[in-house]
């Protein structure tokens, strides 16, 4: 969103007539959404790190066989969970 947008918002909202608790609820709504997209978006980061890391052990390794790959992507998915 746009500045304009963002203060076209802005001017909406204090046009409505909120009482505390609803101007409360509406910051908490805000601040969780706001939350939830930045530690989705932090758990993106990690887990393109960590198959970054994956890939170069694997490009490192002559030959990896079908159990051994299987047992990589495990960990590495194990690895993704256990960060979040």
């Amino acid at each position: 969103m746009n500045a304009m947008s963002l203060n076209n918002l802005w001017s909406y909202l204090q046009g409505l007539s909120l009482s505390a608790s609803n101007k409360r609820w509406l910051a908490e709504h805000l601040y969780e959404a706001a939350e939830a997209e930045t530690t989705q978006q932090e758990t993106l980061q990690k887990a393109r790190a960590l198959t970054e890391e994956q890939l170069q052990v694997m490009e490192q390794e002559e030959f990896l066989s079908p159990e051994d790959l299987k047992l990589l992507l495990y960990r590495t998915v194990d690895n993704i969970y256990s960060q979040v």
